[in-house]
């Protein structure tokens, strides 16, 4: 039975806010090198976290070793460090502390697949980070370095555009099926996704902004 989407934090763990719990862990990735084991007190912790994700038992599997930080690779350009599960018979397996706090410590099928679109177009959107204009930025009209604390932003809405592709092959996220790369996913249908590559590079207009002024647009 899914969980219902509380608060569980204050009660397990004694913190108000998400945001705490997420500085929280923040700071405990930011103390290990990668593959370098967290210590006992942390990995408690965390482990009270990590619980929550819908897929922390098969993660487990045949038993806990260790909890480590490792540098997950990203073909967005954007590698993330997070916690891997390093398990007693040698295996290990990313856990990603961001879904377990997510409402049923599960994300959704839009989300899912919506991210697995971004990884499928990651290509183009590199080649516009490296050879985009790079003058002004829209949305503070200060100027902008190459290079340096930089976004490429859809001036479509990411999810409108993708959205519209999907209306386009008489398709919904669920109909999307998903291949498991580890840390990411990627369409399992390469012509669906070759069809999306072309429509993308058709449809979206891209623009480089400041990473700053990008991120506080969005979460305004």
């Amino acid at each position: 039975m899914r969980r219902k989407a509380i608060k569980w934090w204050q009660e397990e763990l004694g913190i108000e806010t998400k945001a705490e719990v997420e500085g929280k862990v923040r700071t405990i990735v930011s103390k290990y090198l990668d593959k370098q084991p967290v210590d006992a007190d942390d990995q408690a912790w965390l482990l009270k976290v990590f619980e929550h994700h819908y897929q922390y038992t098969d993660k487990i599997g045949c038993g806990l070793e260790h909890l480590e930080v490792r540098t997950n690779p990203s073909s967005t350009g954007r590698n993330t460090r997070g916690f891997w599960i390093q398990r007693k018979d040698g295996s290990a397996i990313d856990i990603s502390w961001v879904v377990s706090l997510k409402p049923d410590g599960m994300p959704t099928e839009v989300q899912n697949v919506s991210n697995a679109a971004r990884i499928e177009i990651s290509d183009q959107i590199h080649h516009h980070h490296r050879f985009g204009v790079c003058n002004v930025c829209p949305l503070c009209n200060d100027a902008m370095v190459r290079r340096y604390n930089l976004h490429v932003d859809h001036e479509i809405p990411f999810q409108k555009l993708f959205a519209e592709f999907l209306k386009s092959k008489s398709l919904d996220y669920e109909s999307v099926v998903l291949e498991d790369l580890g840390p990411e996913s990627r369409f399992a249908d390469r012509e669906l996704a070759k069809s999306w590559q072309e429509y993308h590079l058709a449809n979206a207009k891209l623009r480089l902004t400041h990473d700053q002024c990008n991120l506080a647009r969005k979460a305004a």
